[in-house]
């Protein structure tokens, strides 16, 4: 069963959402990186609701076919608001309990909503995530001016090739790109080019599982601190994808899909 459908979460924004399968104890919740939508994440839902499981991808608010809010600054689209959209939209969908599965962006978005609802998360599973980062302010302008320079196609062309090594993943990122809102998208990427998550890790001591693309060196070269402190816990698991970049679930998706299942079984038994 799939449904679609859009929740009003406050600042004029609509959540668009999809939902497959039925009811279930636990339901997955998946949130995408940024300028990508739901459609790079379609497969995994349905491979997931295959296994008995509810899940629901929704769009980050300014993106896909989530509206973006009145008064659209950067405060506005920062981790700390979409984080509580995700919150929102669990909990307008009835949502008891969840496996919250977050790519890049979307994992800050879920360490956000982790610590605003600890109750409501069963576990956290994130890819081309460091939940620590520390970029000079430099990386802002020169972000925002490659968005000017590039212009939509070029900009989608360049992520594509630059994310992916497969024709046939690079042709699903340049469908993310291809109507992605630079102007939302710069106001993102001055939000996160420096944080640190490493406190939410003390606060919440759910289970984690980390899934660590081979080539997605940019995020890699970021993760000691992350997996630093994420080792200290019983509960965390880092499962290695050879030959997987940042977009790890479409260079690997079997291997991906399987780590995932494989995670949330031993949940589903204890």
């Amino acid at each position: 069963m799939k449904t679609s459908g859009s929740v009003a979460v406050g600042d004029g924004v609509e959540i668009a959402y999809t939902n497959y399968g039925g009811d279930s104890a636990h339901s997955v919740l998946i949130g995408p990186g940024l300028g990508a939508t739901q459609l790079g994440y379609e497969a995994d839902a349905k491979f997931l609701a295959a296994q008995g499981r509810r899940v629901v991808c929704f769009d980050l608010r300014g993106l896909g076919k989530s509206t973006r809010p009145t008064d659209c600054s950067k405060e506005q689209v920062s981790p700390e608001k979409l984080g509580a959209d995700a919150v929102a939209l669990a909990r307008t969908l009835n949502i008891r309990s969840v496996d919250y599965i977050g790519h890049s962006l979307g994992g800050l978005v879920g360490l956000e909503a982790v610590s605003k609802a600890p109750e409501l998360f069963r576990s956290l599973i994130t890819y081309g995530t460091t939940y620590e980062l520390n970029y000079p302010f430099i990386i802002v302008p020169l972000q925002a001016l490659m968005y000017k320079l590039l212009g939509k196609k070029r900009l989608a062309d360049f992520v594509a090739k630059k994310s992916s090594h497969l024709e046939s993943a690079q042709d699903l990122i340049r469908r993310h790109f291809a109507e992605f809102p630079t102007d939302v998208g710069k106001m993102m990427s001055a939000n996160i080019y420096r944080y640190s998550y490493l406190k939410v890790l003390e606060q919440w001591r759910g289970p984690i599982l980390m899934l660590k693309g081979s080539l997605d060196v940019s995020i890699n070269n970021n993760l000691d601190s992350t997996l630093g402190q994420l080792r200290k816990r019983e509960n965390f698991q880092l499962v290695e994808i050879p030959e997987a970049g940042h977009f790890t679930n479409l260079d690997k998706p079997e291997l991906v899909r399987s780590a995932i299942e494989s995670f949330l079984k031993k949940l589903d038994e204890v």
